[in-house]
């Protein structure tokens, strides 16, 4: 379901929406904390892994603000995938403090201003833009509105990828910024407490004479 959204975004002509879903679901971080993301807070090793810091976020009624809801904020999270070959795209030619997804509409003056200097910067892409007009079109064009998943859904999509991938609790924990490990298991414990067929192999091998 994720490449359904993922090609129907592109398809659409919602290649700036298919970014951020791309990004969600390759951090686990939550709308509002990726539209916070700016080009200083992303960083490309020479080898080119793709990190980011979540520095500061969107929040409803004030913009955006420094810090994170959680102790993931100030993090350092190693982004690999379809998430970072989208931020090693938008990289290229951003300032220091240009965020990473600004509003894509320039067209209704939003996507777009100068500053005092004459200087194009980037205007904030509210979620509720996102969620409430972008998210739709995307979940339609898929094919997915019986299904109807939310944004929140790459949260969650995020932590069964890691689960898949061999992760263990404690990793995923920290990578989501879960502050205790309770909550994580209050939360996907029902979906993660099976095993891969890679530790179902190991146990078997184990348990044999």
């Amino acid at each position: 379901e994720l490449h359904m959204l993922l090609t129907a975004g592109e398809r659409s002509g919602l290649a700036d929406a298919a970014d951020v879903i791309a990004v969600m679901a390759g951090t686990g971080w939550r709308p509002g904390e990726v539209m916070g993301l700016t080009a200083g807070s992303v960083e490309v090793t020479a080898n080119g892994d793709v990190y980011a810091t979540m520095d500061s976020v969107y929040r409803r009624g004030e913009g955006i603000v420094r810090g994170g809801k959680t102790q993931a904020a100030g993090r350092r999270l190693w982004v690999v995938g379809e998430g970072a070959m989208v931020l090693r795209r938008r990289l290229v030619g951003k300032g220091i403090n240009d965020l990473m997804f600004p509003h894509p509409n320039p067209g209704r003056g939003r996507g777009n201003a100068k500053d005092e200097t004459g200087r194009v910067v980037s205007i904030p892409w509210p979620p509720s833009s996102f969620s409430g007009h972008y998210w739709p079109k995307i979940v339609a064009a898929a094919g997915l509105e019986e299904r109807n998943p939310t944004p929140y859904s790459l949260r969650h999509t995020h932590v069964m990828i890691c689960h898949a991938a061999g992760m263990t609790l404690p990793e995923i924990q920290r990578r989501i910024g879960h502050e205790s490990i309770q909550t994580t298991l209050d939360v996907y414990g029902r979906q993660i407490d099976g095993m891969t067929n890679e530790a179902a192999a190991r146990l078997g091998a184990l348990l044999t004479p």
